[in-house]
């Protein structure tokens, strides 16, 4: 049976192996290519988590199953484990606030949505030793205002579709 043989036309791209370089300094098409493809992996991998979030988030089907649990904090080291968990990684960040959108979503009161994320994050003994600048009588309390991402959680999630609220609101609706 005889081969089929194609003739190239204008339009069409050059597809023929390109020779190997002899050199070992310059990388041919092909490394590069393949080093793009790696950095393109790369980055979809690191992306695709919080997409999935997102769409979770804008769509309400569920594209994900929700594993992401909310840990009521009891402690200083509580809050401090915490607030850098939500600094360091966007991903844990982009759960937490999806997760706290998605329980609230039936309450657009932005009071209740407040006191709903309290409840689920603070335990009562905890937030009695916090004040808003760690000043307390007769000692020192902890000092709220500087867990500055797990204010930024708060806001977000407390706010409702028409405003987000603001650290002198969180402030006042703490204490």
């Amino acid at each position: 049976m005889p081969r089929a043989t194609y003739l190239p036309s204008p339009n069409s791209p050059d597809c023929s192996p390109m020779p190997r370089p002899t050199s070992s300094h310059e990388p041919s098409q092909l490394d590069r290519i393949e080093q793009q493809l790696k950095s393109l992996c790369k980055c979809n991998r690191a992306i695709s988590g919080q997409i999935k979030l997102m769409f979770d988030t804008l769509y309400k089907n569920n594209t994900i199953t929700r594993t992401f649990q909310l840990q009521r904090m009891a402690s200083e080291e509580d809050l401090e484990s915490f607030n850098t968990k939500l600094g360091i990684n966007s991903t844990c960040m982009a759960e937490a606030l999806c997760q706290l959108v998605h329980i609230l979503f039936e309450t657009s009161d932005v009071d209740n949505r407040l006191e709903i994320i309290f409840n689920l994050f603070f335990e009562r003994d905890l937030v009695a030793k916090c004040s808003w600048t760690g000043r307390g009588f007769p000692d020192p309390k902890l000092c709220l205002s500087k867990y500055i991402d797990i204010l930024s959680l708060i806001k977000y999630a407390g706010g409702n579709h028409l405003m987000m609220r603001t650290d002198e609101y969180v402030k006042q609706f703490i204490f």
